[in-house]
């Protein structure tokens, strides 16, 4: 058991995540939760700089940003075949109705 320093609840081990760098692999974790760290990265995350970096960023690697949305497309598609389905058959009704 290992107490988070943000929210004070004693927690699991396995509800840390496990430190990296010099540490990995050692069985050494982060001393917040892996809620309260998520938490923190998302608030972090809707500050106007980290917007601001993250458009910059994309606007720079346009060929990368392609490349991962179309992978992740296709992932996703994999997954979820009785979800994608339906929308390729409307997407495919509308573009014959619409020509």
């Amino acid at each position: 058991m290992k107490t988070c320093i943000k929210c004070g609840e004693e927690k699991g081990e396995d509800e840390f995540y496990p430190l990296g760098g010099k540490y990995k692999g050692t069985g050494a974790t982060m001393n917040r939760c892996k809620a309260c760290h998520n938490a923190a990265c998302k608030k972090r995350q809707q500050t106007p700089e980290a917007k601001a970096t993250m458009r910059r960023w994309k606007a720079e690697n346009q060929k990368r940003v392609r490349e991962l949305n179309r992978k992740h497309s296709k992932l996703w598609r994999e997954q979820h075949p009785d979800k994608w389905r339906p929308i390729r058959l409307r997407s495919k009704r509308n573009s014959v109705v619409k020509h």
